[in-house]
């Protein structure tokens, strides 16, 4: 780990594609698994929110933002988030896992 107060956090993020559709395959709009870390769920929106504007994408909405490690006594996660959840707890660097986009928002 990069910082022992920093812990791995994951939520759901709801995305605005802006000028950038072609990212979410023509859509306007995608939920994604965000994963960083991060020293609490203010830092996560943050982190999440600056790594999406590189690509010119902006959340709208955080969902079920918490530790891994309290996501994992609860919930069953899936192989892939916990693929990189491993390579963010190395690099420190914001993972997205698969985008799931849609033309409307909800």
């Amino acid at each position: 780990m990069t910082d022992n107060t920093k812990e791995i956090w994951v939520g759901l993020v709801g995305i605005y594609a802006g000028s950038q559709p072609d990212i979410l395959k023509g859509a306007k709009y995608a939920y994604v698994n965000g994963i960083a870390l991060v020293e609490n769920h203010q830092s996560f929106c943050h982190s999440v929110t600056q790594a999406l504007d590189r690509w010119g994408m902006r959340p709208f909405e955080f969902e079920d933002v918490e530790q891994l490690k309290e996501r994992l006594t609860h919930f069953e996660v899936p192989a892939h988030i916990l693929a990189l959840a491993n390579q963010t707890e190395v690099d420190g660097a914001v993972r997205f896992g698969e985008f799931f986009p849609y033309e409307t928002q909800i």
